[in-house]
């Protein structure tokens, strides 16, 4: 392999392979992004907003090292492969954007060095060959963006957990497949989670195991309706076939809607169209689901953002 070392800023550095600051006092430091990623198949993403946040964080407090102690240079070693790479040159720019209050077009600009061959575009959890990915440059203009419209940010001293709208310690223990698997995507306004089931003995949760290794965990309706009590939830919206009496929410004040289609499709206009004015009529919060993961509530929700 070879070695790259690229300037990005004026006290940070990417390397690879070894690849470092000619004659410059550094401090040297990596991240281990790919434990950060949680993949399916061979699906390959940008880590979600809690790893930014972390990421962010971490760089600041390797900034504040290096400056006390007298380094000139902060460099960010990446592990060897295109993904890891890749996953480093997101965070970065994610981290300039964010802390270094630079453009998109900034930060593509300061990558302009790094030959595409040596990266890899991000791509979904189909087990097929992809026919669309998203570049590094997609990703930050959606930083960007979220940043633009308040929703992604640093915090402030007087609230140190928010980061715009996102509220980090609540992302981080509702994202956590054992206590929800539920991410808040359109702040204030849509949350998606994962889909419940009826479950044996009318249980709130049941632990799946696989070879007698725990593997994930399935919630009843029951839960969620708890819980979506004080998320302020009052509208669920159901996007697979059935797997639990929806009466579990409705009986409990809630307004529930079914608009199945397949998971595996591009979802249909009238679908799309009845799914914003549900969003658009809701007295709280909207929960979208599909059957597993978060996959199929994804088209919808992009529409409904863009």
């Amino acid at each position: 392999c070879s070695k790259l070392g690229i300037h990005l800023e004026e006290r940070i550095f990417l390397s690879q392979n070894g690849g470092m600051p000619d004659k410059q006092p550094c401090k040297i430091f990596s991240w281990d992004t790919l434990k950060h990623y949680n993949a399916i198949h061979d699906d390959f993403g940008p880590m979600n907003v809690l790893s930014c946040i972390k990421f962010v964080e971490t760089m600041d407090k390797e900034m504040r090292i290096m400056r006390e102690g007298g380094e000139k240079r902060l460099v960010y070693c990446a592990a060897p492969g295109k993904r890891e790479l890749t996953n480093a040159a997101y965070m970065l720019g994610v981290y300039m954007i964010i802390s270094l209050k630079l453009t998109a077009q900034n930060v593509a600009d300061c990558f302009q060095d790094v030959h595409p061959s040596l990266l890899e575009n991000y791509r979904d959890a189909s087990i097929d060959e992809p026919n669309f990915k998203i570049s590094l440059f997609d990703c930050w203009r959606g930083i960007e963006h979220a940043k633009t419209l308040g929703w992604f940010k640093l915090p402030t001293f007087h609230a140190p957990f928010m980061w715009g709208l996102v509220d980090k310690d609540a992302y981080e223990h509702y994202d956590n497949p054992l206590n929800a698997d539920l991410n808040e995507v359109v702040p204030r306004k849509i949350v998606a989670f994962r889909g419940p089931k009826d479950l044996a003995d009318g249980l709130d949760f049941c632990n799946k195991y696989h070879n007698g290794t725990f593997f994930n965990r399935d919630f009843g309706p029951g839960y969620y309706a708890k819980l979506f009590k004080d998320l302020g939830v009052s509208t669920i919206v159901r996007l697979n076939s059935p797997q639990y009496d929806k009466r579990a929410f409705t009986e409990h004040g809630f307004e529930h809607f079914d608009l199945d289609f397949d998971g595996r499709s591009t979802p249909p206009p009238q679908a799309v169209t009845a799914f914003f004015k549900i969003v658009d009529k809701a007295k709280g919060l909207v929960a979208v689901h599909g059957r597993e993961g978060l996959g199929r509530p994804a088209p919808p929700l992009a529409l409904y953002l863009v």
